[in-house]
């Protein structure tokens, strides 16, 4: 590290090279040094570290799965995310393993959209149950959308899981509610029509009947 001229709280990085000086005969006379200043060099390995461990610690903290996809639908990776919601390690899940951990019902209809994905190259967005292999199943959604190289041609999917188990239960129960609410209308309104029927067809009260 050398001090930067009137800028005594900063440093430049130099790479300095140490080699032996040798006459024609071979014997060494000096010493070869060489000096290179690889201060840039170090502050974008410095940034690049602190970036990839922002990511890290994002990605780990994230209640989200994060996962990418070669062109072809295989998945490359996931977040650790993953085998915490399904019990599968994410190594298993490479590939197509992923759908071991979804419910027998959605397997179809996951693959069936993520299929049209590929041949569109359109974004994904699909909801399916994922197992933890205790018989309980949780809800969630798959987004993911593609990018392309300068030809337009896709290199990578990127997606996020996250889990709507709650939403889906929260939906379900006030369709249950809306349910029990509209029989309980229909069932109002059948036991009042009899009775409104026969207040038209009774005589009024002292009418005589002809």
């Amino acid at each position: 590290l050398t001090e930067r001229p009137g800028s005594p709280s900063e440093f430049n990085t130099i790479l300095v090279s140490l080699q032996p000086a040798r006459d024609e005969a071979g014997e060494v006379v000096g010493i070869s040094i060489a000096a290179m200043d690889i201060t840039e060099r170090k502050s974008t390995e410095l940034a690049l570290r602190e970036s990839e461990e922002h990511y890290r610690n994002t990605v780990e903290l994230s209640p989200h799965v994060t996962w990418t996809a070669a062109p072809d639908g295989q998945v490359l990776g996931a977040s650790p995310r993953w085998e915490e919601l399904t019990g599968l390690k994410v190594s298993d899940s490479l590939g197509y393993g992923w759908r071991e951990a979804l419910h027998p019902d959605d397997v179809g209809p996951t693959d069936a959209k993520w299929a049209a994905a590929l041949s569109s190259g359109e974004p994904v967005d699909v909801e399916f149950r994922i197992g933890h292999g205790n018989g309980v199943w949780r809800w969630m959604r798959s987004r993911a959308a593609p990018r392309r190289n300068e030809n337009g041609e896709i290199v990578r999917w990127y997606g996020v899981v996250e889990d709507i188990d709650d939403r889906k239960r929260t939906e379900e129960a006030l369709r249950n509610t809306q349910d029990r609410l509209e029989a309980l209308h229909k069932k109002l309104a059948a036991a009042t029509r009899p009775a409104a029927a026969k207040r038209y067809t009774d005589p009024q009260p002292g009418a005589k009947r002809s």
